[in-house]
């Protein structure tokens, strides 16, 4: 059904070419993706479409090949691929310059200004001088416990579910601290029938142990879902003063896209790949002509 999948989005590009024979066709894996990317490229030269899915984009830009197909470019998310070593399958697949798009806005000034817009200045100077650290030092450092859990779910083949995961499970919303066991405990309960099934929070310890390593990239091992997350939680009581519906994950996501200022792009390895990719597969274009 995936493969089926793939092959009708190929040969839906491949119709459009007739009619656009100098369009370039961008490959995201969702709508999200669509909303950040369709910032930065020219819709005049570039049509973006959502395959749904990283496996899918990927799927996708190798059908194409194989029919040695020209101006289509995939753009996946790095997930743990770099930390993996691993690159990707075709030279029409670019990655994120960290875990995913939301890693990326999150490591930029867009941080900054989404904490000044929705953080209280007194509480967070507090909750600083309290941690000793920035903020987005403790929302790494639950991320990557999370992150790694993902990462060794990968490596084993444990299919954990993390969709849907409550996060207010194991982390405070009183004093924003976390409970590394009650992440575990929850994952356990979050596969709902496959608990009994899945990984004891021992093995679940192990392999958390056995993965991590203090010269992994925080940013290539965190989720930027998750990280968002953790900030909604942050930002309801503990660095700011807002009700749930204010800084829902999908509401702070939305508010880090429009955060993210188009000088932020033109900075990342990502960007500059785009431009390379357009030199090396003329007349198709997806940035817009003055970042070409």
């Amino acid at each position: 059904m995936q493969e089926r999948a793939a092959i009708n989005i190929a040969n839906s590009i491949r119709m459009k070419r007739s009619q656009y024979p100098t369009r370039a066709y961008l490959l995201v894996e969702g709508q999200d993706d669509k909303a950040f990317f369709g910032r930065y490229t020219n819709s005049e030269s570039c049509n973006i479409m959502v395959a749904h899915g990283r496996p899918r984009v990927v799927e996708v830009i190798l059908e194409l090949d194989r029919t040695n197909f020209h101006g289509a470019l995939g753009i996946v998310d790095a997930d743990f691929e770099v930390l993996e070593r691993k690159e990707p399958p075709s030279p029409n697949i670019l990655v994120t310059d960290h875990h995913d798009v939301e890693c990326m806005m999150l490591n930029s000034p867009a941080m900054g200004h989404l904490l000044r817009e929705l953080g209280e200045e007194d509480l967070i100077s507090s909750f600083q001088a309290e941690r000793r650290g920035e903020v987005v030092e403790h929302l790494l450092s639950i991320g990557k416990v999370i992150g790694y859990l993902r990462w060794v779910s990968a490596r084993r083949q444990w299919a954990l579910k993390f969709e849907g995961l409550s996060f207010k499970a194991f982390v405070r919303e009183k004093d924003f601290s976390f409970e590394p066991r009650g992440l575990l405990e929850e994952v356990r309960r979050h596969q709902g029938g496959r608990a009994g099934v899945v990984p004891s929070v021992a093995e679940l310890e192990a392999g958390i142990d056995q993965i991590k390593d203090p010269v992994h990239d925080a940013w290539h091992v965190c989720c930027g879902h998750d990280l968002v997350e953790l900030l909604s939680i942050g930002l309801r009581r503990v660095l700011g003063r807002n009700n749930d519906a204010d800084v829902h994950g999908e509401r702070l996501e939305q508010q880090l896209r429009l955060a993210y200022e188009e000088s932020y792009f033109l900075h990342t390895k990502l960007f500059a790949s785009i431009q390379a990719w357009g030199q090396r597969n003329p007349p198709f274009k997806v940035l817009p002509p003055a970042s070409a």
